[in-house]
Order: C-alpha cells, then structure tokens, then sequence
C-alpha cells in the first residue's frame, strides 16, 4: 500500500497541533519571565548607577533589611537616621524576592516607617529621591493616594511628599511654605495599571536647583517637568 506522506490523520494533526501549543505557550511563558527578568535588572541597575553617582551626598539610605524582630531600620548614609517603625510587617526574602534581603508590608492606611525631622531631610534643591515599591492594589481602586516617602511632620514642618496620585501617576508634591498653604508639583506623564499589581517597580525622581524634575521607572523616564504652582497661600 503507498501512503501519502504528506498527510495526517485527524488523530495526528490534534496531537500536532497539541504539541504545537504546548511548546508555543511555554516559549511564550520562558520569554514573558525573560522580559520580567530584564525590567527588574534594568531597576537594579539605575539604583546601582544612583547609589553610585550620589551616594557621598546621600542624606538617608534605608534598607529595610534587618528581618524580623527589629522595631527600627538603620540610616546607612552615616547620618543616624534610624527610623522606627510603626504597624508595617517584616517578610522574609523568600517573600520579597528580588534578592535584596528582608522587606517591610504596609497595610495602605496607617502604617509608616518615622525617620524623624532632622534639617538633612529637609526640603532641598537639587534632590533625589528613589524606591522599590510593591503594590497590592491601584490608588484609583483604593480611593486614596499611596505615600512612599514625605516629610510632613505637620504644622509647620510639612515639606515634600514622593507618592501615587489618585490618577495612578507618580508626583512629587512640595509645601514650600510649610502648612499654611501652597503647593508645587512634578507629575509623571504615564500611569500604573492592574499589570503592576504584586510586581516590583524601582520609581525615582531627581530635580535640580532649577526645579526641574524627571520622574523614572525601572530605569526608564516616565516624566519631564518643572514644578507647577498648585496654589498660594
């Protein structure tokens, strides 16, 4: 009997098919991971070249590795800036991932890490401020901004704040009069979306003494501006 073959059976071109697809969803599942990998490696790296390039001037570093135990997080900048921490919950690195050690979970509403108000972490031009932050849900979902560094020790002391609008986009909010009114802003130009829930993100932020700010995200920038006035007291 001469058999064609170039032909399949139905049972054999399922089983082709079926292998097709396999080998199809874990290629597209080994490059998703790839992708992953490199965004978090790109992060990384802008955080070495920060800690590198600015790190003598550094006024506070703050790990968040001491581990379980541990009311407080050590300044590693040199300027005893230990900060106490107050109803945030450490996990283990299997938790954190990323290969950094220990991490702090905020619950998003009352929980906070005060560094205290000492005049090195006032508000001053040129700054830089940067994070690696982890989130469980979007500011618009929660109804509610996500702070992720301030200085606002209130009346009269309220000065700067690094957060997540309730528009999902990263803005650095200054007080330059302190509490009794006025504000200026530098906001990002892109916005978080449910892809980003439960992920690490490496967000940063520099303005010069010009005021004029870029905003970063694993690396990239998200965001060119200089301060807007808000308002006047």
């Amino acid at each position: 009997m001469i058999m064609d073959k170039r032909a399949f059976t139905l049972i054999e071109l399922l089983v082709v098919i079926a292998i097709l697809g396999i080998i199809a969803s874990v290629v597209f599942v080994f490059l998703a991971d790839r992708r992953e990998e490199a965004r978090i490696a790109a992060g990384k790296q802008f955080d070495s070249s920060l800690r590198t390039g600015l790190g003598f001037w550094a006024q506070g570093i703050w790990h968040f590795d001491e581990g379980a135990g541990s009311p407080t997080v050590a300044d590693a900048s040199g300027n005893n800036n230990t900060g106490t921490i107050n109803g945030a919950i450490w996990q283990t690195e299997d938790t954190c991932g990323l290969e950094f050690g220990t991490c702090l979970d905020f619950d998003g509403s009352d929980d906070y890490v005060d560094v205290g108000a000492d005049s090195s972490l006032g508000l001053q031009y040129p700054m830089s401020i940067s994070a690696w932050i982890n989130m469980d849900q979007l500011a618009s979902t929660k109804g509610n901004l996500m702070s992720i560094v301030g200085r606002d020790h209130g009346t009269p002391d309220r000065q700067f704040e690094f957060r997540i609008g309730m528009d999902d986009r990263l803005h650095l909010t200054v007080y330059p009069f302190g509490s009794t009114g006025g504000q200026e802003a530098i906001s990002a130009s892109t916005v978080f979306t449910s892809s980003d829930i439960g992920r690490w993100i490496f967000v940063a932020i520099t303005v010069d003494e010009a005021r004029n700010g870029k905003l970063y995200r694993d690396g990239k920038e998200i965001g060119v501006a200089r301060a807007v006035i808000l308002s006047k007291p």
